[in-house]
């Protein structure tokens, strides 16, 4: 009965330890080689990683907070074709209030787009991924922010990029294979 029991367990463990999500920390060059295998694009080199990991599960994700030189930002996202992007006002009157952006008019581009784009010029996608990267302290709230989203292959690319001193920004990258 006690073998029984004991086998029972360690198939138990074995299952989870094969089947549970997995997370993987990743430097700067995991996030560069995941970026490229994914994608196709290369960033920048010169990314100084600040928190990164890798979700190696069913549906296999990758989410990433890093500084990077801000002239070769343009050229990784170009490298993901059809995007678009928008530009994000911070609403600072009230800090007492709930962190809040709102596209600035007129600042929505679709770039690189075929006919029948995947993307609207409407939408919100952009939302959570700034508003939660603003709460966790990644990102200044009172500084305008640019989102990028694109599809270059099966993976989705959403992009949050603020703009900071020296040349370098601040990207929030995530990209999601669904």
């Amino acid at each position: 009965m006690a073998m029984a029991v004991l086998a029972t367990f360690v198939c138990v463990v074995a299952s989870c330890v094969t089947f549970g999500d997995t997370t993987r920390d990743l430097d700067a060059d995991g996030v560069r080689t995941v970026v490229k295998n994914w994608t196709g694009a290369v960033l920048p080199e010169g990314i100084a990683v600040v928190t990164a990991q890798e979700y190696p599960s069913r549906d296999s994700s990758m989410h990433a907070v890093f500084d990077a030189p801000s002239g070769g930002l343009d050229d990784f996202f170009a490298q993901l074709g059809e995007r678009s992007v928008r530009e994000l006002a911070p609403d600072c009157r009230d800090l007492a209030q709930p962190v809040g952006f709102s596209e600035v008019p007129g600042s929505v581009r679709l770039l690189d787009a075929a006919p029948g784009s995947r993307f609207e010029r409407g939408g919100s996608s952009w939302q959570f991924l700034v508003t939660q990267a603003v709460e966790q302290g990644r990102l200044d709230r009172c500084r305008t922010v640019v989102a990028v989203s694109a599809r270059p292959t099966d993976p989705f690319v959403d992009a949050a990029v603020q703009a900071g001193g020296a040349g370098v920004s601040r990207v929030i990258l995530s990209v999601v294979y669904t």
